[in-house]
């Protein structure tokens, strides 16, 4: 089994302002701590470090302080780490200012500097594993390309109706894949400002 966590900082304020939950980080941290002592148990395999326990963050105005931090706490304690910059889906549409306003090229840059990987999925090609290699689907039935595509983005099928060979097909054809490192198909369609230096 391995493990995903998501923060953005070990600062109790700003990690609680970014969760909207009040006293929330005292019981993460302790849940961290007990996570590090009877859980993760990383390994050597031909000098490569083989960690089921990962952390992903999120680079916003908020979080920008503190990336150095838990990049340090990941490679002292073995945890395999990913680093992002803010997707303009969700939540995060709605609070774009506030999350990354015009500082799309710094944090991009701040989560590249951190990660030679930033999707939580990456092939050890750079590349998005959900995106490249699968698809997403719904309780329904539906099929989306991506976990993040949903929004704004109509399903390409439905489990129900739909062979994965057609699913595979329609998605070839809708959106061309593409094969390139830290490519992110929902940053291409909704943040094309991410991609205006590749």
């Amino acid at each position: 089994m391995s493990l995903y966590l998501k923060t953005d900082s070990f600062n109790p304020s700003i990690y609680e302002e970014l969760v909207d939950v009040k006293n929330s980080y005292s019981k993460f941290r302790k849940n961290l701590d007990l996570l590090l002592t009877d859980f993760h148990e990383p390994e050597t395999i031909d000098d490569r470090v083989v960690s089921r326990l990962g952390m992903n963050s999120v680079v916003t105005k908020q979080s920008v302080g503190s990336i150095e931090e838990l990049y340090s706490f990941c490679q002292k304690h073995l945890i395999y780490y990913t680093c992002r910059s803010p997707v303009k889906v969700g939540q995060a549409d709605k609070t774009w200012g506030y999350l990354a306003g015009t500082d799309v090229e710094k944090l991009q840059t701040i989560g590249k500097k951190y990660a030679s990987r930033n999707f939580t999925s990456a092939t050890p090609k750079g590349q998005c594993g959900i995106y490249r290699f699968g698809l997403t689907v719904e309780n329904n039935g539906d099929i989306y390309v991506c976990p993040d595509a949903r929004e704004n983005f109509n399903p390409i099928g439905n489990v129900n109706n739909n062979s994965l060979l057609e699913l595979i097909g329609i998605r070839n054809k809708q959106y061309p894949l593409n094969s390139d490192s830290g490519y992110c198909f929902v940053k291409r369609h909704r943040n094309p400002e991410f991609f205006t230096n590749i």
